[in-house]
């Protein structure tokens, strides 16, 4: 099956087993399964402390396992915070290190300290490279920056 079936057949896997409102983020193929991390999506939010990781079989479609160790954990209502900043400061923030922005959108991200931190996650190309910059939505300060690495075998964020 395509990269693409493998996202809908965990999806769907996932919907079923009463894990609602989880937005695929990055996936990777390595032996023949594809290991697919989603993240739970509210209010056109992501919450990336709430992951769960689903592992999907390239050949028949069969979903194999399902990793929700920190969706069990992390996951619980929330009030969704509005933005203190607007995206247009976010992006103005990022502008500094890329070169073009593709794509920007509300997430919130765990922070060592285990608190969460609501902030822009602005997708933009610097030097022919993608990265996610994180903006705080509260200070405008940047609180992470990860490269984007799309292969043959998946997307990362490192």
């Amino acid at each position: 099956i395509s990269m693409n079936e493998a996202v809908d057949k965990a999806q769907d896997y996932l919907a079923r087993v009463s894990y609602p409102n989880m937005e695929p983020t990055y996936s990777e193929i390595k032996d023949n399964i594809a290991y697919i991390s989603f993240a739970y999506k509210k209010d056109n939010v992501l919450f990336y402390p709430d992951i769960i990781n689903v592992q999907v079989a390239m050949d028949n479609g069969q979903v194999l396992a399902v990793e929700a160790l920190n969706y069990l954990m992390s996951h619980h209502e929330r009030e969704t915070e509005r933005p203190e900043i607007s995206e247009e400061e976010a992006k103005e923030m990022a502008s500094s290190t890329l070169e073009r922005i593709e794509n920007v959108q509300l997430a919130v991200i765990p922070k060592s300290s285990l608190r969460e931190v609501l902030t822009f996650e602005v997708r933009g190309i610097s030097g022919g490279e993608t990265y996610l910059i994180y903006v705080n939505a509260e200070t405008g300060a940047e609180e992470q920056i990860m490269k984007v690495i799309m292969g043959e075998r998946g997307t990362f964020a490192l």
